[in-house]
């Protein structure tokens, strides 16, 4: 998945472009790959992954990276597969820090006894960057199309996975994980749960450890008092139109009052089965 996605070449016609719901998902060994073939380091958000690997690789046909690695001839087997896990994020996420959920993810399939190979719906990789860009949701009808998509996909996928690590505040990642502030998260949440989609929230490696070694100073009742202060029109985007058009959109199906509450009494449940369950940090 390195440079071997050459970036010239003659444009030639191409087919309609495929729906995000129909694109292949990738594997935990497709990103170790990635990352090596990039030497990809902490300093890497997922931001920066796209600027500097999926643009460059794609330009030329302009379509989605998963659909350029279809296509390459050193793909190996394993890399690519039909996603059943829609990886909900923080876009300023450390990259490895986003793989390191993953990972931890599939192992604890593993441990429930699924023992196909896990592949991950990831938009950087799985939605045509070309076609969706900072600000192209001010127009209201594309904002429409991405909505749209998004539930098709959550319901293809069948598992909606939250990644829970810090967000940019400083506060610690397991009492005030990025996505309870972020729009886009809070919006894909109520969503997969108005969809009856399954929810996995997946805290980082040492947002887990930290968390578990918070039980014992109450740290539940931390989180749930940060869960209590969930709100919708506090949260953020990357983009103000973005932020507007969710806010409005809330507003007008289910109102920001019950929207807040459904969030914070599910997360509130998920954090308590965590809280109980067996831990794979540290094996």
């Amino acid at each position: 998945p390195g440079d071997k996605i050459k970036k010239g070449g003659d444009p030639k016609p191409e087919p309609a472009e495929k729906a995000a719901w129909e694109m292949p998902g990738l594997s935990v060994a497709l990103l170790d790959a990635l990352i090596s073939a990039y030497e990809i380091d902490r300093t890497w958000t997922l931001v920066k992954v796209k600027d500097e690997i999926v643009i460059p690789a794609t330009k030329v046909k302009r379509t989605t990276y998963v659909e350029a690695l279809s296509e390459h001839p050193h793909k190996l087997d394993g890399w690519l597969g039909k996603p059943g896990y829609f990886v909900s994020h923080w876009w300023g996420y450390s990259f490895l820090d986003l793989v390191e959920m993953i990972r931890l993810h599939s192992m604890k399939l593993k441990l429930e006894g699924i023992t196909e190979t896990p592949y991950y719906f990831i938009d950087a990789f799985t939605v045509n960057q070309h076609s969706v860009s900072l600000g192209s949701t001010s127009d209201t009808k594309t904002y429409e199309n991405l909505v749209s998509g998004l539930k098709k996909s959550l319901l293809s996928c069948g598992t909606l996975v939250l990644c829970c690590a810090e967000g940019g505040d400083g506060m610690p990642g397991w009492e005030y994980p990025a996505p309870i502030g972020r729009i886009w998260c809070l919006f894909e949440l109520y969503q997969a749960i108005e969809a009856k989609v399954k929810v996995d929230v997946q805290l980082a490696p040492r947002c887990e450890r930290e968390f578990r070694l918070a039980l014992h100073d109450g740290g539940l009742l931390r989180v749930e008092d940060a869960l209590a202060g969930i709100d919708a029109e506090m949260a953020e985007a990357s983009v103000e139109s973005d932020r507007v058009l969710i806010l409005n959109d809330i507003k007008k199906r289910v109102g920001i009052i019950r929207f807040n509450k459904a969030i914070r009494k599910f997360l509130k449940l998920e954090f308590r089965s965590i809280a109980t369950k067996e831990t794979l940090v540290g094996r």
